[in-house]
């Protein structure tokens, strides 16, 4: 039709519905930040209900990470790993202690957690996936924060930690972080599993 090739010409060669996709892919970011928002405000709050793990009291159970993984899969990955950022930073700011290792500990378990998990659901997106992919991250986070936690002590405590761990360090690597890692990443799993399907109903 060259009219109408004339007329969008005439308009300096740029299509008018380029326009329109423009406005689509700023509502898609503005959304999409806005769920960035919500979720890691929903992290923040179910963060504050925790416990300590009796083995070792300065470890704490919380309800945070739920949220992100829930947002995880229903987002993608770099989803669930800002979001993670960002109740990460957001809870220290507001609770923590000022000690940077606590935070940077949180986001290491969590994307222990995420990069299998959303991996193995992305594949196919049902029922069963769901639970391979829970499992797997749940695995990933326990063994991960092994050597990750002996790197976290080995840095601020070159020279031994008897002092800060009476249990000592071999017990605490292999006893203790996994046992609270598989503990809370279990319960993070069970709690999204029965959550997630009512909750992606609501979300685009």
């Amino acid at each position: 039709m060259p009219e109408a090739n004339a007329g969008i010409q005439n308009m300096g060669g740029m299509d008018p519905f380029a326009f329109q996709s423009n406005d689509q892919n700023r509502e898609t970011i503005t959304r999409k930040v806005s769920h960035v928002g919500l979720f890691s405000a929903s992290a923040v709050v179910l963060g504050m209900v925790n416990f300590p793990f009796p083995l070792a009291p300065f470890l704490q159970f919380d309800l945070g990470f739920i949220p992100v993984l829930i947002g995880t899969f229903k987002f993608g990955p770099t989803f669930g790993v800002i979001t993670l950022t960002l109740f990460s930073a957001l809870f220290e700011l507001l609770f923590g202690r000022g000690v940077l290792i606590g935070p940077l500990m949180h986001i290491a378990a969590g994307i222990c957690f995420i990069i299998p998990a959303s991996a193995i659901y992305n594949s196919s997106k049902n029922r069963s996936t769901a639970v391979k992919a829970l499992i797997a991250g749940s695995i990933c986070q326990t063994l991960g924060m092994i050597p990750l936690n002996w790197v976290a002590t080995m840095i601020p405590y070159p020279y031994g930690i008897k002092g800060v761990l009476p249990m000592g360090l071999t017990y605490y690597l292999l006893v203790i972080v996994p046992m609270f890692n598989c503990i809370l990443s279990t319960l993070n799993a069970v709690i999204t599993f029965h959550l997630y399907k009512k909750l992606s109903l609501y979300l685009r």
